[in-house]
């Protein structure tokens, strides 16, 4: 009777071991790397930064380690062992290996020294910005110098550390494009004109709101109580004092019509 053999002696593959629980939140892999100044592997690079009070260095990287057969390996894009592709998306300058994207959906940009979640086509970088921004703001764009190790105001993470596109306001503050698109889904969801939380002005044009507020002020009329108070206003907008009538809610600008504003008083007549 002959022997049948073990196919996985003919191809020299060894039998994976027990696959390595990951709890990373910043990108979705099978990798691990290996962190020379803690002596330990871990998930990536910015859950050594998050719980440690040093950052990673990137030349100083030289092992990574298999999710899926626990192998060691070279800073490469595949196993060495099972073969496993770690990530659609690999950079070797930001050691990031990334499931999410793929390479039409994040490029390194080389004077950010990062990676940007965004096709390079959609952006423009400001050298004197030192930054990416959206191409389609570059008509109505205002040199700023960023600081790359500014937080943004949403997610009170520095702004390159997940190497997402990154919006300049017209107020001159900056803010992760994603964290900007949850800002405004979750100020509509309020009836709030979506504003910047460093310094209140809108973060769109608040001019599209008027119609809308308009009709939210007249559903939520003021009872004949409130027929003659009023309210001084300072609007977040055009930083104008006015005086309008009283509304707990809703009050527009009489200068710019914005409905982004602030009561400083309320005047009680009776």
């Amino acid at each position: 009777m002959s022997k049948i053999k073990n196919i996985n002696n003919i191809f020299n593959f060894k039998k994976p071991e027990t696959t390595i629980e990951k709890t990373c939140t910043h990108y979705k892999n099978n990798v691990q790397i290996y962190a020379s100044c803690c002596d330990k592997y871990v998930d990536c690079r910015l859950c050594h930064n998050d719980s440690t009070d040093h950052k990673i260095i990137y030349g100083k990287i030289k092992k990574t380690k298999c999710t899926n057969c626990n192998t060691e390996n070279d800073v490469v894009t595949h196993c060495k062992n099972c073969n496993i592709k770690f990530g659609n998306y690999h950079c070797k300058k930001c050691l990031i290996w990334c499931d999410k994207f793929s390479d039409k959906d994040i490029y390194h940009c080389d004077k950010c020294k990062c990676c940007r979640v965004c096709n390079e086509d959609d952006v423009f970088h400001c050298d004197n910005c030192n930054l990416c921004l959206l191409i389609n703001s570059i008509d109505n764009h205002k040199c700023h110098a960023i600081n790359e190790e500014d937080d943004c105001p949403i997610c009170l993470n520095k702004l390159n550390d997940y190497g997402e596109s990154i919006v300049l306001l017209k107020c001159l503050h900056t803010i992760h494009d994603s964290c900007l698109t949850e800002l405004i889904k979750n100020t509509d969801k309020t009836k709030k004109i979506p504003c910047c939380t460093m310094c209140k002005m809108s973060v769109v044009n608040f001019n599209k709101y008027e119609l809308l507020f308009d009709n939210y002020c007249r559903e939520s009329r003021m009872p004949d109580y409130y027929s003659k108070w009023k309210n001084d206003i300072l609007c977040n907008d055009c930083n104008k004092k006015s005086t309008i009538k009283y509304h707990n809610t809703y009050n527009k600008c009489t200068n710019c019509k914005s409905y982004n504003t602030t009561v400083v008083n309320t005047i009680k007549n009776k």
